[in-house]
This record gives C-alpha cells, structure tokens and sequence, in this order.
C-alpha cells in the first residue's frame, strides 16, 4: 500500500513543483499578487477541446481501422516499424503527440505480441516516441506548449510553419534512417485485427469537431464560439468523455500561469530574468526542458522573451532528450514498463541513445535555421 502511495505521488510530481512554485510566486509577488490575472483562457479552451475530442476517436478506436489494413501486407518487422513508426509522426502533427501514442503504442503491443516478436517491440515504441514528438513539432495543436507558444506570440500560420517544417523534414529523415535498428526478423503469423467501419456517423462528426478546433487554433473560429459547441456535442454523443479525460495538464498550465504571472510583479525580477536569457534562448529552452519538461519551460521562459523562433524550436528539440523532456514520452514507457519481462533499464538506456542522436544533429541545424530567419 505504500509503495502504491509513492507511486501516485510521484507520478504527480510534476503537478506538486508547479503548486509549490505558484505558492512561492504568489507569496514572493506581495500586494500585486493574483490568481486569475495571468492565466491564458484562450490556450486552455483549445486545449479543453482537442482532449475531449480525441477521447471520442480513442473510443471509436479509429486508428484499427488502418492496423487491420496495412499490417496484413507486412511480411517483415521493419515494414511493421515504418508502418508504426510514420503513424505517430504524421499523425501527432493533427491530434497532438499524447493522442498519437494512446492510440499506437497499446496496438504496437498487441501486434508485436501476436507477431511472436518482443525483442523488436522495444525498439518500435522507443522510435514512435521520438516520431510523435518530431513530428508534432510541425504544427500549432501538435503539443501543448506549440499551442501555448503560437498563442502567446500571435503568431499567423506562415511564421509558425517556417520555424518548424525544415526542422519536421530533417527529423522525419533522422526516423527513417534509425528503422534500420529494428532486428529485420520475418514475421511468424499474420495477426488477427479487429476490422471496424471508418466513416461511422459518430467518426464523421469527431473528424468535424476536429476540423473545428484546428480553425479555432489558426483564428478562423472564435475560440470562445467553438468551445461551447464543443462541450454541447460532447454532452450530446457521449457524455462519459467528460469523466476519462485527464485534467492533469489543464490544472499544470493553471499553476504556471499563475506562477509566471506573480513572478513578473515582483520588482526588478522580469529585467534580470530577460538580461540573463537574453542570446541563449535556444539552448536554455533545451536545458530547463530536460529537467522539467517542454510544457513548463515554454511557460516560463516565453515571459522573459520575445525570440519565438528559439523557444518555439528549443522546447520542441528538448521534448527529445531524457525521459520526462515530453510528457508524451512517459506514455510510452508506463505502458512497457506494465508488461510482464519488461526491461525497464535497458528501455531507458536506448531511449536515452536515440534522443541524444537525434538531438546532437538538430540542434546545431536549429541554430543555422533560426540565424538564417533573423
């Protein structure tokens, strides 16, 4: 029982340091301290949105309907790997890297499971974590803190896209060069897929709600119009998508808010903070993610600069390094580290390989890219 304790409560260790953080701003920012003044409504409704959207195509268990296609071609595991592994890159670019590998990595499992093959599964989930957080580098809704950034600066879809597509294009190439770590075994048997119907009518009107919640990203939709319409089709096709989906991020972002917010008030702290990042944006953004993450590094340091280009690719790049740089990484790791045999150290130390690797080649071309943009 308290090991249980101890384990839930460091999986909400995150959370905890936010909390301890806004307390200590709060109490640092004096008679100028609020709660509400900071906090970014906007970010929070998309947000809000897209979560509740993507537990319904989750439910409807969407991407199956792809599995049961492709994979019955297959006929080695490195054509597995590519089929996977360009899943979640392409597809954590429309429904966020998180999303991507809810809906991936529990398939991989299975696949490789009635495939026979638990050596190469590893590999695969290893590489499709990278490939969400590569690929969701790409657009405004693939991540929590690109959502936030692109709100935060006003930035219009041009000067997003040109920061981060070269960088997508030279990771995608890095992926499809690591598919050749994956041990190239035959594969045994043909698994048995479950084969659902794509276009089912409550597939059609997710796929709209998500086509809205783009258009309220890029400022098409009023974001205060599409919320309520949001919340009134999720009450209406399945009200229970209110209880599963996990607030935890929501209530992270308050706490930062609120954070950065006080820190800001208290006198001189804003003029130190920006003096001392001022030319180092980049790599610092990289830095501060390793050790807490991408979500709370944009947050934090997007209130001492105005170089959106440096903290929109340094907190991409830095989602590729240690474990927790992206919480989307945890995803994949808590559910291999729930099997049975799983190698647990083995899981970090490749892990650990890969992003360096990755890493080690895109950050010296996040430095060219963004001078040749200034």
């Amino acid at each position: 029982m308290n090991q249980l304790k101890f384990s839930h409560i460091m999986q909400q260790a995150d959370l905890l340091a936010a909390l301890l953080f806004a307390c200590m701003a709060y109490a640092a920012a004096g008679r100028q301290a609020s709660l509400w003044d900071s906090i970014e409504w906007t970010v929070l409704m998309q947000l809000l949105s897209l979560m509740l959207i993507l537990s319904g195509l989750r439910r409807n268990g969407i991407f199956s309907v792809f599995c049961a296609f492709f994979l019955s071609r297959c006929t080695r595991m490195r054509e597995v790997a590519f089929f996977f592994v360009n899943a979640c890159f392409f597809l954590s670019m429309a429904v966020t890297n998180d999303a991507a590998l809810l809906m991936i990595v529990p398939e991989t499992i299975s696949v490789c499971f009635r495939y026979g093959n638990a050596r190469a599964m590893m590999q695969i989930l290893i590489l499709e974590t990278a490939a969400a957080n590569l690929g969701s580098m790409a657009t405004p809704f693939g991540n929590p803190q690109n959502l936030f950034l692109y709100n935060r600066y006003a930035l219009n879809p041009s000067s997003f896209f040109e920061i981060t597509l070269p960088l997508t294009v030279l990771g995608g190439i890095l992926t499809m060069i690591s598919l050749y770590w994956i041990h190239n075994d035959p594969v045994r048997s043909q698994p048995v897929l479950e084969s659902r119907p794509f276009l089912t009518g409550q597939n059609f009107v997710w796929l709209l709600l998500l086509a809205g919640a783009m258009a309220s990203v890029f400022r098409i939709i009023p974001a205060a119009f599409f919320f309520p319409v949001c919340l009134a089709a999720v009450c209406i096709i399945n009200i229970c998508l209110f209880k599963e989906t996990d607030y935890k991020l929501l209530l992270l972002f308050l706490l930062l808010f609120s954070a950065v917010g006080n820190m800001e008030k208290i006198p001189g702290f804003r003029e130190w903070a920006a003096q001392l990042l001022h030319g180092s944006e980049l790599g610092t953004a990289i830095l501060i993610s390793q050790v807490v993450s991408n979500v709370p590094a944009a947050v934090l340091l997007s209130a001492y600069t105005e170089k959106s280009a440096a903290l929109v690719a340094g907190t991409n790049i830095g989602g590729l390094g240690t474990i927790i740089a992206s919480m989307a990484s945890l995803i994949s790791f808590r559910f291999y580290a729930s099997l049975s045999g799983a190698q647990r150290i083995r899981y970090l130390w490749n892990f650990t390989k890969i992003n360096a690797f990755f890493m080690a080649v895109l950050y010296p071309a996040a430095v060219l890219w963004i001078y040749f943009l200034s």
